[in-house]
C-alpha cells in the first residue's frame, strides 16, 4: 500500500544539497513524451550506509522518484531495468541501495526487481 507520505522534504533536492551530501554524484532523469517522469542518483561510494563496501565493484542508487500519475505504468521497472544494464555495461557487480523497509510499497518494488536484502539499518540518517 502506498503511504502518500513524503519520504524526503524538497529542499534535499536543490543541485547543492545533493552535491554536499552525495561524492561526485551523477544524475540520471526518465524521460516520457518530453516529460521528466522520475530520476536518481549513482554514486560510487557510500560511506554513510556502505562504508566497508565502498569501492569500484558497486554503483549505489539514491533517491530514486517516480513522477505521481506515472508509479503504476511500469516506468519504475523500465529505470530499475536501465541501471542494472548500466552497471554492467560500466563493469559494475553490484547496485547497492537502501529504503524505508516500513514502506511495503517501496520494498516490494526492489524484491519483485531482484534486490535482495543485505542489511538492516534502524533510524541511521532518518529522512536523508
Amino acid at each position: 500500500e502506498k503511504s502518500n507520505i513524503p519520504l524526503w522534504d524538497e529542499s534535499q533536492f536543490t543541485i547543492e544539497n545533493l552535491n554536499t551530501k552525495y561524492v561526485n554524484p551523477d544524475f540520471f532523469v526518465g524521460i516520457v513524451d518530453n516529460t521528466v517522469i522520475g530520476g536518481f542518483i549513482l554514486v560510487e561510494r557510500d560511506d554513510d550506509y556502505w562504508p566497508s563496501n565502498s569501492n569500484d565493484k558497486a554503483f549505489y542508487f539514491h533517491k530514486f522518484v517516480i513522477k505521481n500519475g506515472y508509479g503504476s505504468l511500469g516506468y519504475s521497472k523500465a529505470m530499475l531495468d536501465w541501471v542494472k544494464k548500466y552497471c554492467k555495461d560500466n563493469y559494475k557487480e553490484y547496485l547497492r541501495l537502501d529504503f524505508d523497509e516500513t514502506r511495503e510499497y517501496v520494498k516490494n518494488m526492489y524484491l519483485s526487481n531482484g534486490f535482495n536484502p543485505i542489511d538492516e539499518v534502524h533510524d541511521k540518517m532518518a529522512n536523508n
